[in-house]
């Protein structure tokens, strides 16, 4: 394979997860991506991440068999990938993948062979990568003078053996994961005027949500000219996720927490059916942060059939995240009526924290689904009232008194205790739960300078 190269872009003083860059057919680790690694190396939200550039045998001159050393076939390069990735300074450490071209290509190969990489991705983008296949890599010239753009060529056996093995193992567009758990964000990149790669190969396979498209050619796409272009921009939006620039949970925290969901449900998911109520509920957290949303409200719903108000109140949160995204009012509706069963079995036990929980949810879809303002206010209250029963440094209940002053227009006693849960520095899935459901209540409430403040107050750079 020549001698590949892997490019130390930047590392951190505490080395954590690490960005790397897989360059196509005929680039190499320098000259690909031009300015691209420098640009998320001096974008502040990414600097607990290492940045690296990979290089392998791709070099534009002819490959005829048995004449000339040939270059490596993409299953080939897909396990040097895995072999990189298993030895410094890349070992042990959560990746994001950004691939160009045919380097996507190898990225897959590499996920759907290998688990134990696959259990260490974070983020995967592709920019430009014919994942269905590409026609002018197929015939005789393609053939003569490349291995690699022959498994690329639409009429390979490579390309439809590696689409099958993605579906069986992730699932696609077309098939939805299943149980095949995709424990990565992904994103297919495609250039308005990528004329060698079509939209139709490079995002054909990926669901709508995963696509993205950014002005340029095929090569221009990973040349970014600035650091706020649209491709520069789609990576880090998707690596950042929701954590804010200099926010008190960061792009790498995150990444490295990705991980910690991922052994969860490898520990909890094969006992699904057995399991008590703060496994079950554990085991849907971490199944809904990998994105396995549908997986997470099966197993609530398994638990639910066996009693237990948290079980119930966190799978009316599952059916609350689905009526945010669709605006569909079946799972609102259904949320309302599982928190409110919780609620009233709550009380009834004498059970304050699991109370005040479902209360205050009770309340946000009065005043957001509902728009009973006066009702979301009356729960407000009795809400106040069950955090009295918890000490008033759970994160929580601070969380709900922050909830509950906006249902009773007391927006300055809201905010002040919103800043009181950055004090006690949660984890960083609990700082994107309680950020997030700030701001549906900001926006339900039409209150922009709320929404600006709470963004203010999350995003603390003395917190990171």
């Amino acid at each position: 394979m020549g001698a590949p190269e892997l490019i130390k872009v930047f590392e951190p003083a505490e080395p954590g997860p690490a960005i790397v860059f897989v360059h196509g057919f005929g680039g190499d680790a320098a000259k690909t991506w031009g300015q691209f690694p420098a640009f998320l190396r001096d974008t502040p939200s990414l600097g607990g991440w290492g940045i690296y550039s990979l290089g392998y045998s791709s070099k534009l001159m002819p490959d005829l068999r048995g004449m000339w050393a040939g270059d490596p076939g993409i299953e080939t390069l897909g396990t040097y990938l895995h072999t990189r990735a298993t030895q410094a300074p890349l070992k042990d450490r959560r990746l994001a993948l950004i691939a160009h071209s045919m380097g996507g290509l190898v990225v897959q190969k590499a996920l759907v062979d290998f688990p134990d990489l696959t259990d260490r991705i974070s983020h995967v983008l592709f920019y430009g990568t014919p994942s269905a296949g590409l026609a002018k890599a197929s015939g005789f010239l393609g053939r003569l003078f490349k291995r690699q753009s022959e498994d690329m060529g639409l009429d390979s056996d490579f390309i439809p053996s590696l689409r099958e093995a993605w579906r069986q193992k992730f699932g696609d567009a077309d098939r939805g994961p299943q149980g095949r758990a995709r424990p990565f964000g992904l994103w297919s990149v495609a250039g308005d005027r990528d004329e060698f790669v079509p939209a139709t190969s490079s995002m054909g396979p990926f669901a709508k949500k995963e696509r993205v498209v950014v002005p340029g050619n095929h090569l221009e796409i990973v040349k970014p000219a600035a650091a706020d272009s649209m491709s520069v921009r789609a990576a880090v939006n998707a690596i950042v996720g929701n954590a804010a620039p200099g926010g008190p949970w960061n792009a790498a925290r995150v990444a490295v927490e990705m991980g910690e969901f991922q052994e969860a449900i490898a520990r909890l998911e094969p006992n699904v059916a057995d399991l008590d109520e703060p496994s079950a509920v554990l085991l849907a957290l971490a199944l809904e942060a990998v994105g396995r949303r549908d997986d997470a409200i099966e197993a609530l719903e398994q638990r639910r059939k066996r009693g237990g108000t948290d079980a119930m109140g966190t799978l009316a949160g599952r059916f609350k995240r689905v009526w945010w995204s669709l605006g569909t009012e079946t799972p609102a509706g259904k949320a309302l009526e599982l928190y409110q069963q919780a609620y009233d079995l709550s009380v009834r036990a004498d059970d304050p924290a699991q109370a005040f929980y479902n209360g205050i949810n009770v309340a946000f879809m009065q005043f957001a689904f509902k728009r009973d303002a006066a009702a979301a206010a009356a729960m407000a209250n009795q809400v106040l009232e069950h955090c009295k029963g918890v000490p008033d440094s759970d994160v929580w209940c601070l969380a709900t008194i922050g909830e509950a002053n906006f249902y009773l227009n007391q927006p300055d006693q809201a905010l002040a205790a919103y800043q009181r849960v950055v004090a006690t520095h949660p984890q960083p899935w609990q700082m994107r739960s309680i950020f997030t459901q700030a701001m549906h209540v900001a926006e339900a409430l039409d209150n922009e300078g709320a929404q600006r403040k709470l963004r203010e107050i999350f995003r603390q750079e003395n917190d990171i």
